[in-house]
């Protein structure tokens, strides 16, 4: 707050005694001799302030009024000038200024005399920035309505409506004169009906207070107290009122107006906003009450009703932070009687949990009643004006005349909840009311059973692991040629994923079939605070292990690390080349898993495991050639095979017939651009038996389809085959039973061939 500092400075004989009320009501008093000039500070409020002038000049001779007047002239920072005058002897005036934040004003007063020759005088005061002196401790004025008759009467019995203002802080709260101290817009008409008639009882010394008149411009119906009263720290003061309800109806106060100590005046709007007296606490100055008016009290001869209410919730009493949940009320009459309720009773009174975080409570989803007459209006209570989400109470009542519950009627309510922070929501019992027929205006068999109350557990949103393994061959690799496996552990959850220190984060049970070498090429995180370590280990330097680093370890939502490890197979997995080998990683073959101890709570547990699988093969050798024919004895090798490149771009001109392709197709279609590449296998010599070759081919172009044919061959050689005639064998050359081929994928063929005394051949048919 800024504070100024007054420089007094006098420069006639006057003695003069000047008074200046801050905000607080505070009044600091200067006087001033003949003397030189003297110096007097005064903490005043940056925004406004008035200025009282007191003066005595009877020390002056002066005893004709006409001949003595007092001009006072202020001069804002900008440029405007405020100017009262009077001719009165003695007295004071008083100015109320609006003094801009950072400006200096100059007061000046002028003393005229009439027939006298130096008939000026003045002196003037200039206000300053002063930040050392501060304001003194402030009050916290505070005001309690209550009634004589426990909230419920009937017509035409009197009660009274007790008011109670106190001060509460610890400084003094001085109203001035003329200030309004108190305003009340009691219930008074509604639809040209009057609801009740007042009459004020007692009041404060100091104040007056009247119901709705022309001399203080108080609406009908409206309490207001005008005066001059100071209340120290603690003191208060009462105003009853007495009231004669005149309808059956909930005298509610109040319904849409005003009830308030120290409201701003409209006639001073230069005054703190807040009111007259600056305070503590502007936010407690309001009061309220309700009082339930019925009809000459109802019969108690026969049954009773019995009114229960009944809460929950839509999730079970749990649910992640994040999402919402209903909560439900069910009122039910289980007694034999009738339950009534006056018009504009409270039928449900729900005080709603707050805590340090509120729950945002959504507008009413639905009422619903059952065998009940009129109307029920629900509505939420909230912070105030400008804040219509964190309710603290949710009221229905009867809305549009009496409400009549029979025997098993019901009345069901239900609204929205989005709880702002983790814990437990519980709403009743020792948390606040929850409560049927709160003011008890309904006579029941049993009003111990009135209350509601439900619990929600709202936990923290959880984390959820997920564990992914993938090879960058497609799946197939040479033997003692190294691949790379990526291992990525991500956070998909909600939820933080928190590891202590030294935490196992992952694990990775290798497979050690093949030989294969590892070797850790990186390790990088995402969205991760704390370290990730990997290592291997174990008898093979086959388990790879990734921990917490020496402090907390926290993978936040989206976050991940991932792991690239250098692989080499060594041997063909299986000990042999003739049946495929894999290197298996995962289950059922080991553990590949995201925090493998389970020490982390996740939303789904289900999926923290990884696998992948690389076939491990032992490439076909390459045989060069400068054959100038195929036929038996033309290119020979035990362990090799010939690749023979022949046609590069041939457009189809008809279906061509395949034997095999990776998506099972007999024919590769008529205007498809292709090329080819025959595979052929020749043993040295005559072999008397079987001479196998059991290998893999791998291609750069896609494959499209394999003939493995002898009669597929020799029909497509003039197409697809090289323009050199008697190079192609003929006859029988294609694969008999003991030979196979295996598509691995579109670019990867296994194949075996077994050779009697002659030639097998392949050929494969390509993407250009």
């Amino acid at each position: 707050m800024r504070k100024f500092l007054i420089l007094v400075f006098l420069l006639s004989s006057l003695s003069l005694s000047t008074s200046l009320i801050n905000t607080n009501g505070v009044k600091t008093y200067a006087t001033f001799q003949s003397e030189p000039f003297s110096v007097e500070q005064v903490c005043m409020d940056s925004v406004s302030h008035n200025v009282v002038v007191n003066w005595d000049v009877t020390g002056l001779g002066v005893t004709d009024e006409a001949k003595f007047q007092l001009k006072i002239d202020l001069t804002l920072p900008d440029g405007s000038v405020i100017t009262h005058s009077t001719s009165i002897v003695q007295g004071s005036q008083e100015i109320a200024v609006n003094h801009p934040d950072g400006g200096d004003a100059v007061l000046g007063l002028t003393f005229l005399f009439v027939d006298m020759e130096d008939f000026s005088n003045s002196f003037i005061v200039h206000l300053e920035p002063c930040s050392e002196q501060p304001i003194g401790p402030l009050p916290d004025l505070v005001v309690n309505k209550t009634n004589d008759v426990e909230g419920q009467t009937s017509v035409g019995q009197k009660f009274r409506w007790i008011i109670e203002i106190q001060n509460q802080g610890e400084g003094v709260a001085s109203f001035p004169s003329d200030s309004r101290v108190f305003r009340d817009q009691l219930p008074f008409e509604e639809e040209n009906v009057t609801l009740a008639t007042y009459q004020v009882l007692e009041i404060p010394n100091g104040l007056s207070c009247d119901i709705g008149n022309s001399e203080n411009n108080a609406s009908p119906g409206e309490l207001l107290c005008l005066g001059s009263i100071s209340l120290g720290s603690g003191e208060s003061v009462r105003i009853v009122v007495e009231v004669t309800p005149r309808v059956a109806m909930a005298l509610v106060n109040p319904p849409n107006g005003i009830c308030f100590v120290d409201l701003i005046d409209p006639e001073f709007p230069e005054s703190n906003p807040n009111g007259r007296i600056e305070e503590s606490n502007e936010g407690n100055n309001q009061c309220s009450d309700t009082v339930i008016v019925s009809e000459s009290p109802r019969s108690t001869d026969g049954p009773l009703s019995d009114l229960v209410a009944i809460k929950s919730n839509s999730v079970s009493g749990e649910l992640v932070l994040g999402e919402s949940f209903v909560w439900t009320v069910l009122i039910v009459n289980q007694g034999q009687g009738e339950a009534f309720f006056p018009s504009q009773s409270v039928l449900l009174r729900d005080q709603l949990p707050r805590g340090s975080e509120p729950p945002t409570y959504a507008n009413l989803m639905s009422v619903t009643s059952g065998g009940v007459s009129a109307g029920v209006e629900c509505t939420f209570e909230f912070e105030n004006a400008t804040d219509n989400t964190t309710a603290r109470e949710f009221n229905c009542q009867a809305a549009g005349g009496e409400i009549v519950i029979p025997p098993g009627g019901t009345i069901e309510v239900s609204f929205e909840v989005t709880p702002s922070g983790s814990g437990d929501l519980l709403n009743g019992g020792s948390t606040g009311v929850c409560l049927v027929d709160p003011r008890d205006v309904v006579d029941e068999s049993d009003d111990g059973n009135n209350p509601c109350s439900d619990l929600v557990r709202v936990k923290e949103p959880l984390s959820d692991l997920v564990a992914r393994k993938s090879n960058n061959v497609d799946g197939v690799a040479d033997v003692n040629t190294t691949f790379t496996w990526t291992i990525q552990v991500e956070n998909i959850g909600a939820g933080k994923a928190e590891f202590s220190p030294n935490a196992e984060l992952f694990k990775d049970d290798l497979p050690s079939d093949g030989s294969p070498m590892y070797v850790i090429d990186n390790v990088t995180t995402s969205e991760i605070s704390g370290n990730v370590n990997c290592s291997l280990g174990g008898p093979g330097n086959d388990l790879l292990t990734c921990f917490a680093g020496s402090s907390m370890t926290t993978i936040s939502p989206g976050g991940n690390f991932e792991v690239t490890l250098s692989v080499t197979p060594t041997s063909v997995p299986g000990g042999n080349a003739v049946n495929p080998g894999f290197l298996t990683n995962g289950n059922p073959e080991g553990d590949c898993r995201a925090d493998p101890s389970s020490t982390v709570e996740e939303s789904n547990e289900q999926n923290n495991d990884c696998a992948d699988l690389v076939r491990i093969i032992i490439p076909c050798p390459i045989v060069a050639t400068t054959a100038t024919s195929l036929i038996q004895g033309g290119s020979e090798s035990n362990t090799g095979v010939t690749h023979i490149q022949e046609q590069t771009m041939v457009t189809l001109d008809e279906d061509l017939p395949i034997d095999l392709s990776p998506d099972s197709a007999s024919m590769i279609d008529a205007g498809t651009e292709i090329q080819s590449q025959l595979i052929h296998f020749d043993p040295v010599g005559q072999p008397r038996g079987f001479v196998n070759l059991n290998c893999t081919l791998r291609f750069d172009h896609k494959i499209l389809g394999i003939q493995t044919s002898s009669g597929n061959l020799n029909s497509s050689d003039d197409t697809l085959g090289l323009d050199n005639e008697g190079f192609y064998p003929g006859g029988d050359r294609g694969l008999e039973n003991n030979d196979r081929v295996i598509i691995i994928n579109n670019r990867t063929i296994e194949v075996r061939f077994g050779v009697t005394g002659s030639v097998d051949q392949i050929r494969v048919i390509k993407v250009p």
